[in-house]
């Protein structure tokens, strides 16, 4: 595998969601979380941020996130997530190198996370 590029393939429930890929050196991602947060953790540090809502901080999700980083480009990639429920099955297939979905541009270019060299 040595200078090989590769891809993921991902579905769910057999369905495609996404090639991701990179054209060069870089890193690709694929996460599942879940997230279920206590009322109680609710420091009053977080409650004072000017944008805290607690409905959707309290919020359960399940979902699926790719993406990755361009590093010829210094630059974070993304691909759209994908919200999970019980029963939903996941299939990550590593393929070589070839065709992948270009990762959609970042909606703000200001809000463009960079690694810092």
């Amino acid at each position: 595998m040595p200078n090989e590029l590769l891809r993921f393939e991902v579905l769910v429930n057999g369905q495609p969601i996404a090639v991701t890929g990179t054209n060069s050196y870089g890193v690709l991602s694929a996460i599942v979380s879940w997230v279920r947060r206590s009322p109680g953790a609710i420091t009053d540090d977080v409650r004072s941020r000017p944008n805290f809502d607690e409905d959707a901080f309290l919020k359960e999700t399940c979902e699926l996130e790719l993406g990755g980083m361009d590093s010829t480009a210094n630059r974070h990639v993304g691909w759209p997530g994908v919200n999970l429920k019980p029963g939903d099955e996941v299939t990550i297939r590593i393929l070589s190198g070839g065709k992948f979905d270009p990762p959609p541009p970042p909606p703000n270019k200001s809000l463009e996370r960079t690694r810092e060299g």
